[in-house]
């Protein structure tokens, strides 16, 4: 059985979660390191490729399933972090926003300089430095 997806379906969730977090849809697809073709390709009918769909629902923390209209819960996880998208999501009585930031683990001067300037990083830069600290762990670094 192959699935069938409506770029239609997509292009909404994408445009909804976008007013939601009160950013253009260019700030998003520079944010995510996506080319404006992708955007413009979907409006013309054509599904991205799975990473270019997960880049996206990870910067707007909601599921694949959820852009792809598998699912009506936007949510990945158990709550999306206030400020996590810039400028944080308003006005959807659908989501469940954390109001308070979970605890955080005492740090050294490294870490605390480490997570300044993660935070200035782009989000495409940061997925890279997840990914480069998540290798080095693997290997026992």
């Amino acid at each position: 059985m192959k699935a069938e997806y409506s770029t239609l379906l997509l292009i909404d969730k994408i445009e909804t979660l976008c007013r939601q977090a009160g950013i253009t849809k260019t700030k998003m697809l520079d944010d995510c390191g996506l080319s404006r073709s992708v955007y413009s390709n979907m409006k013309n009918g054509s599904i991205p490729s799975v990473d270019k769909i997960a880049i996206i629902a990870d910067y707007f923390h909601v599921s694949v399933d959820y852009l792809l209209g598998r699912e009506e819960s936007p949510q990945q996880g158990n709550n999306i972090q206030t400020g996590d998208i810039q400028g944080g999501i308003t006005g959807n009585n659908n989501l469940s926003i954390a109001t308070a930031p979970p605890p955080q683990p005492p740090t050294d001067s490294v870490t605390d300089e480490f997570l300044k300037v993660f935070q200035e990083l782009s989000f495409p830069d940061k997925l890279y430095v997840m990914n480069c600290a998540m290798e080095k762990v693997k290997k026992g670094a």
